[in-house]
Protein backbone atom coordinates (compact mmCIF):
# COMPACT_ATOMS: atom_id res chain seq x y z
CA UNK A 1 0.00 0.00 0.00
CA UNK A 2 2.60 2.69 0.24
CA UNK A 3 4.21 2.26 -3.01
CA UNK A 4 0.53 2.96 -4.12
CA UNK A 5 0.51 6.22 -1.84
CA UNK A 6 3.56 7.33 -2.67
CA UNK A 7 2.73 6.77 -6.31
CA UNK A 8 -0.35 9.02 -6.19
CA UNK A 9 1.08 11.62 -4.16
CA UNK A 10 2.47 13.98 -6.68
CA UNK A 11 -0.58 13.02 -8.96
CA UNK A 12 -3.79 15.19 -10.20
CA UNK A 13 -6.11 15.71 -7.41
CA UNK A 14 -7.97 12.37 -6.48
CA UNK A 15 -11.71 13.35 -5.23
CA UNK A 16 -12.68 11.38 -2.13
CA UNK A 17 -9.24 9.78 -1.73
CA UNK A 18 -8.44 9.19 2.06
CA UNK A 19 -5.22 7.32 3.05
CA UNK A 20 -4.88 6.36 7.24
CA UNK A 21 -1.70 6.19 8.74
CA UNK A 22 -1.63 3.28 11.75
CA UNK A 23 -0.07 3.83 14.68
CA UNK A 24 2.60 1.65 13.90
CA UNK A 25 3.68 3.58 10.69
CA UNK A 26 1.87 1.69 8.17
CA UNK A 27 -0.48 3.89 5.93
CA UNK A 28 -3.29 2.62 3.50
CA UNK A 29 -6.33 3.28 1.77
CA UNK A 30 -9.03 4.61 4.21
CA UNK A 31 -12.51 3.50 2.99
CA UNK A 32 -15.30 5.10 6.08
CA UNK A 33 -17.69 7.15 4.83
CA UNK A 34 -16.90 9.61 7.01
CA UNK A 35 -13.61 10.70 8.55
CA UNK A 36 -13.05 10.06 12.31
CA UNK A 37 -12.04 12.38 14.79
CA UNK A 38 -10.29 9.22 16.30
CA UNK A 39 -6.30 10.22 17.12
CA UNK A 40 -4.64 9.26 13.87
CA UNK A 41 -3.41 11.51 10.74
CA UNK A 42 -5.17 11.14 7.38
CA UNK A 43 -3.98 12.02 3.80
CA UNK A 44 -6.66 13.41 1.85
CA UNK A 45 -8.10 15.67 -1.40
CA UNK A 46 -10.08 18.69 -0.67
CA UNK A 47 -10.72 22.23 -1.09
CA UNK A 48 -8.66 25.16 0.11
CA UNK A 49 -11.09 28.43 0.15
CA UNK A 50 -9.04 32.21 0.20
CA UNK A 51 -11.45 34.86 1.25
CA UNK A 52 -14.99 34.18 -0.31
CA UNK A 53 -14.35 33.85 -3.77
CA UNK A 54 -10.84 31.73 -4.79
CA UNK A 55 -11.23 28.53 -4.28
CA UNK A 56 -8.65 25.53 -5.08
CA UNK A 57 -8.19 22.01 -4.97
CA UNK A 58 -6.15 20.82 -2.24
CA UNK A 59 -4.18 18.09 -0.43
CA UNK A 60 -3.41 18.10 3.23
CA UNK A 61 -2.73 16.44 6.39
CA UNK A 62 -5.50 15.81 8.41
CA UNK A 63 -4.11 14.95 12.40
CA UNK A 64 -6.81 14.23 14.56
CA UNK A 65 -4.50 13.82 17.82
CA UNK A 66 -5.14 18.36 17.49
CA UNK A 67 -7.93 20.38 18.33
CA UNK A 68 -6.15 22.67 14.50
CA UNK A 69 -7.24 19.30 12.55
CA UNK A 70 -5.42 20.21 9.86
CA UNK A 71 -1.61 20.13 9.39
CA UNK A 72 -0.54 23.88 7.92
CA UNK A 73 3.02 22.99 6.47
CA UNK A 74 1.12 19.86 4.54
CA UNK A 75 -1.18 21.90 2.72
CA UNK A 76 -0.83 21.87 -1.32
CA UNK A 77 -2.84 23.87 -3.64
CA UNK A 78 -3.21 22.44 -7.33
CA UNK A 79 -3.37 25.29 -9.46
CA UNK A 80 -1.95 25.08 -13.45
CA UNK A 81 -2.07 21.85 -13.54
CA UNK A 82 0.59 21.64 -10.14
CA UNK A 83 1.25 21.96 -6.77
CA UNK A 84 2.01 24.90 -5.50
CA UNK A 85 2.42 25.25 -1.11
CA UNK A 86 0.15 27.52 0.80
CA UNK A 87 2.91 29.75 1.28
CA UNK A 88 4.28 30.40 -2.30
CA UNK A 89 4.50 34.00 -3.20
CA UNK A 90 4.25 33.28 -6.69
CA UNK A 91 1.14 31.64 -6.79
CA UNK A 92 -0.40 34.02 -4.38
CA UNK A 93 1.05 36.76 -6.83
CA UNK A 94 -0.46 34.82 -9.76
CA UNK A 95 -4.01 34.48 -7.71
CA UNK A 96 -4.27 38.34 -6.60
CA UNK A 97 -4.22 37.55 -3.37
CA UNK A 98 -2.08 38.14 0.04
CA UNK A 99 -2.20 35.24 2.27
CA UNK A 100 -2.50 37.32 5.80
CA UNK A 101 -5.38 39.95 4.05
CA UNK A 102 -7.97 36.84 3.45
CA UNK A 103 -9.35 34.53 5.75
CA UNK A 104 -8.11 30.88 4.29
CA UNK A 105 -10.68 28.37 5.41
CA UNK A 106 -10.13 24.06 4.21
CA UNK A 107 -12.97 21.30 3.56
CA UNK A 108 -12.07 17.80 2.88
CA UNK A 109 -13.93 15.77 0.21
CA UNK A 110 -15.24 13.33 2.90
CA UNK A 111 -17.20 15.07 6.24
CA UNK A 112 -15.56 14.64 9.26
CA UNK A 113 -17.36 12.80 11.60
CA UNK A 114 -17.72 15.54 13.96
CA UNK A 115 -20.44 18.12 15.25
CA UNK A 116 -19.43 20.50 13.07
CA UNK A 117 -19.49 20.62 9.06
CA UNK A 118 -16.81 22.77 7.25
CA UNK A 119 -15.69 24.59 5.85
CA UNK A 120 -12.98 24.73 8.72
CA UNK A 121 -10.62 27.79 9.20
CA UNK A 122 -6.85 27.60 8.46
CA UNK A 123 -5.35 28.89 11.99
CA UNK A 124 -3.01 31.52 10.97
CA UNK A 125 1.01 30.53 10.74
Amino acid sequence: MLEDYLEGAAAAPRPGEVWVWARHGDISRFEGRTIPVDGRRYRCDGRILIGDVTQLRARFTLDTRTTGLIDRQSVLFFYDNRWHRLGSSQLLTTLGVDENEFPISWSPDRDLDCARSGPYLLAPA
